[in-house]
C-alpha cells in the first residue's frame, strides 16, 4: 500500500487534473514572483494585479507566500513531489507565519505534517493548517502597559466587551458560554456573569511536547498554562475504556475529542465541542461504546451517516475510512492525544 492523498490518486482522472491545475498555478506566482524580498513588490503587485484583475494585496499576499515556501526547502520537496497544496493552502501557511522570524524553524514539523501516512488520505484544511501551526508556535504574552480589555457601545444601552487572550483560552469562553446558553434561556450577558463568579469544568490536554493545549491544538501562552497547571485536576484518558451503556461517560468523551479535535468526515472541521460522539459500529448492531468504536462528527455528518447515506470504518489507529460513492477517503485523528 502506497501513502497517499486522495487529491494525489493517480487512478482518478478528475484528481489527476486538480493536481495539474495546483501545480500550474503555483509556477505562475513563482514566476511571478520577485527575486529579492520586498525590493518594489508594490509596484510589481499593481502590474501583475492588472494582468489577473487582481488587487494590490492579493497579489502581494501571493508574493509572500511564495516567499515563505521557498524559506522551507523539506516542505517544497514534499510540495514538488505531490503537487497537494493549493494556493489557499499556501496562503494559510504564509499568514500563520506571518509574525514568525526564522519559517525554517518550522520547515520539518510541516513536511512531516503535510506528507501523507495512508492510502487515499484526506488532505489538511487551510484551517486545520494554521491550527497546526499555532500548536508549534510559542503564544506570546501581552506586556503590562498594553491595554488587554476593549468595550465598544452599540448606542443602545448595550456594549460589546473583548479581551486580548491565547487562541485555547478564547476557545474555552467559547465553548463554555455555548454549552451553558444551549440549556438556558436566560442571556449571554448573565451567563458571562455567572461564568465570572464562579467555576467551571474544562478540558485541557497535555500533548506529546508537554504542553498545554486545547483539542483543537490551540496553545495557552506561558502564564495561563502556569495557572491552569496549578489550578487543574490530572486525570489519565484511557483508549480502551469501555461501558455497556449506550451514552458515553465524560471520561471518555474527554478522550475522543482530545484524540480527534475536530468532526471526522472529510474535509469538515468543525470543532469537537460541537460535535456528537458516533458509534462507528451502531450499538444496536453490537458496536461497543468504547473509544476505539467512536469518533467525533458533526451533527450534519452524524445524521448523514445514521440515515446510511455514507459508510465508514475505523482501524486500531483511530484512522476512519469513509465510502464517498466509488472514491474512499481516510482520515486521521487530528487532536493533541495520541490515538
Amino acid at each position: 500500500m502506497q501513502a497517499n492523498y486522495k487529491i494525489c490518486d493517480f487512478d482518478d482522472e478528475l484528481a489527476q487534473q486538480g493536481a495539474f491545475i495546483r501545480r500550474y498555478e503555483y509556477l505562475m506566482w513563482e514566476q511571478a514572483t520577485p527575486e529579492v524580498a520586498g525590493t518594489n513588490w508594490e509596484w510589481e503587485a499593481r502590474d501583475v494585479g492588472a494582468s489577473l484583475g487582481m488587487s494590490d494585496q492579493a497579489v502581494l499576499n501571493r508574493f509572500l507566500a511564495v516567499y515563505t515556501l521557498q524559506q522551507m526547502p523539506k516542505l517544497m520537496a514534499v510540495f514538488r513531489r505531490y503537487w497537494h497544496l493549493d494556493m489557499r493552502r499556501i496562503l494559510a501557511i504564509s499568514s500563520a507565519l506571518n509574525f514568525v522570524e526564522d519559517a525554517e524553524a518550522y520547515d520539518e514539523a510541516l513536511a512531516d505534517f503535510l506528507t501523507p501516512r495512508v492510502e487515499n488520505e484526506d488532505i489538511p484544511s487551510p484551517r486545520k493548517i494554521r491550527a497546526f501551526i499555532a500548536g508549534l508556535v510559542e503564544v506570546p504574552t501581552p506586556v503590562e502597559e498594553e491595554d488587554q480589555i476593549w468595550t465598544r457601545s452599540n448606542g443602545d444601552g448595550r456594549v460589546a466587551i473583548g479581551v486580548i487572550t491565547s487562541t485555547a483560552t478564547a476557545e474555552l469562553i467559547r465553548q463554555t458560554l455555548r454549552e451553558k446558553s444551549a440549556s438556558s434561556e436566560r442571556p449571554l450577558g448573565e451567563l458571562f456573569l455567572e461564568l465570572i463568579g464562579g467555576k467551571v469544568t474544562i478540558n485541557v490536554y497535555e500533548n506529546t511536547a508537554g504542553k498545554l493545549c486545547r483539542a483543537s491544538g490551540a496553545r495557552f501562552s506561558h502564564v495561563e498554562a502556569t495557572w491552569l497547571r496549578e489550578q487543574a485536576a490530572r486525570r489519565l484518558l484511557q483508549r480502551d475504556e469501555a461501558t455497556n451503556a449506550y451514552r458515553f461517560t465524560p471520561r471518555m468523551r474527554a478522550y475522543i475529542a482530545g484524540r480527534d479535535g475536530h468532526c471526522r468526515y472529510p474535509g469538515c472541521q468543525v470543532p469537537e465541542y460541537a460535535c456528537d460522539i458516533d458509534h462507528v459500529v451502531e450499538f444496536d448492531r453490537g458496536g461497543a461504546t468504547s473509544p476505539t468504536n467512536a469518533q467525533m462528527l458533526c451533527r450534519r455528518h452524524h445524521n448523514l451517516k445514521t440515515t446510511k447515506q455514507v459508510q465508514c470504518q475505523i482501524d486500531e489507529h483511530a484512522a476512519v475510512t469513509w465510502q464517498l460513492g466509488q472514491h474512499s477517503v481516510t482520515t486521521l485523528p487530528g487532536g493533541p492525544i495520541p490515538p
